[in-house]
């Protein structure tokens, strides 16, 4: 991407990290298109906090798109999760896909100003300032949705720290993985 936030990183090749603007921070939002794969499932790893913002078999409305979302869930240091997995328990797997692009132009705006915007709602509320993860690339040839294990895999190799807490953001609608058109298996597992 040419035209992109100083603050907005690529974390591997399929990721995009806008670090906080409010400092150093352990605290990860994660905003995707998503499902809950039914039986995929992970062993969160240590040090790791989940925290789910829809249970399973539930989507999450962002009526008004990702950013004018992230702005009022900002705002109101939007933390309220429905269930939350920690160290070395078991925790769905969720495939996610790219949520931020040309499909969610905000009125006359590219997705790159899109990611600006974004960049800028970070620091609204000074009371939470958390990293915001993106998937990103889009391929309708081979698929481009990532497992969240291998998100949180490639964070925790990217930020090195002593703890993660991690705030999924997606809908988590029940899909058997036959049906999810998933891409190539050599990206979405977490790498050992």
């Amino acid at each position: 991407m040419r035209n992109k936030p100083a603050n907005m990183t690529a974390i591997g090749q399929h990721c995009w990290l806008l670090d906080s603007l409010g400092g150093n921070t352990t605290d990860f939002v994660v905003m995707a298109h998503s499902a809950q794969i039914t039986g995929k499932t992970f062993i969160v790893p240590d040090q790791v906090t989940l925290h789910y913002a829809v249970s399973g078999g539930r989507p999450l409305s962002m009526m008004e798109g990702p950013v004018g979302f992230f702005a009022d869930a900002i705002a109101n240091n939007y933390r309220h999760m429905t269930q939350t997995r920690r160290s070395e328990h078991l925790a769905p797997d969720l495939a996610l896909g790219k949520l931020v692009g040309s499909h969610w132009q905000t009125g006359t705006t590219t997705a790159s100003e899109d990611y600006w915007a974004l960049s800028r709602e970070m620091g609204a509320n000074p009371a939470w300032a958390p990293n915001l993860v993106l998937v990103r690339n889009r391929n309708r040839l081979i698929g481009s949705e990532i497992y969240l294990s291998y998100l949180i895999d490639q964070v925790m190799r990217a930020r090195p720290a002593a703890s993660y807490t991690f705030h999924i953001w997606g809908c988590r609608g029940i899909e058997e993985e036959v049906r999810w058109k998933l891409g190539s298996q050599r990206f979405q597992q977490a790498q050992a």
